[in-house]
């Protein structure tokens, strides 16, 4: 609120799993297991996160004190 009239925003991304070299050093029952409680079924790519910020960034000037959550659902 009070950063708005300098046109400065301010938002949060809440990644969820996101499949990287880290996760992916996970074990595989555990990899299965943890896709098994993402709704859409699937770790997000890093890229996918990086596109939301990057859309935040560059188009999202009318965006502002908002959550979002880049998590495949399993924040619902």
């Amino acid at each position: 609120r009070e950063l708005g009239k300098n046109g400065v925003t301010v938002n949060a991304v809440i990644p969820g799993f996101v499949w990287t070299e880290m996760t992916g050093a996970l074990k595989w029952g555990n990899i299965d297991a943890i896709r098994e409680s993402i709704p859409v079924g699937r770790f997000c790519a890093a890229e996918e996160v990086a596109e939301m910020v990057a859309f935040l960034v560059c188009k999202g000037e009318g965006i502002t004190g908002s959550v979002h959550h880049a998590d495949g659902g399993i924040n619902i």
